[in-house]
């Protein structure tokens, strides 16, 4: 039986030949998969901070979250996801990732109330 498999290389290398080095993505490597996919809003006055919690059952993932700190413009938010104008902090975001949770905190410091957007990701390098 034949394996099968995808592989994408690098500009101006053959991908039938080349090493992993030159490769962009191979399906032979062990990469994150997508368990879940998780949206939503939250809404924040101004001066304060509010949290959202998305609730799973897949233990200890990792996770790839999307917030607009700065309207229509997603930023990958981490522990110390942190957005400016200048040198004034407008406002930040910290992901708190337990067993069976990812809470999502978001600070305001924009001069008003702002409904923030938030896209998630929940991964795992290994799926059984």
């Amino acid at each position: 039986m034949a394996k099968w498999g995808a592989k994408v290389s690098q500009p101006n290398k053959d991908v039938k030949t080349c090493p992993d080095k030159d490769l962009v993505f191979s399906s032979d490597w062990n990469t994150p998969k997508i368990l879940g996919r998780a949206s939503g809003s939250l809404t924040v006055k101004d001066g304060q901070n509010n949290s959202i919690i998305i609730t799973h059952n897949y233990g200890f993932v990792g996770a790839m979250v999307y917030i607009d700190l700065i309207p229509d413009n997603y930023s990958f938010a981490d522990a110390t996801g942190r957005t400016s104008e200048g040198h004034h902090i407008k406002s930040y975001s910290f992901v708190t990732i337990s067993n069976n949770q990812i809470e999502i905190t978001i600070y305001n410091f924009c001069g008003s109330e702002r409904t923030f957007h938030i896209y998630c990701l929940i991964l795992r390098e290994n799926v059984s």
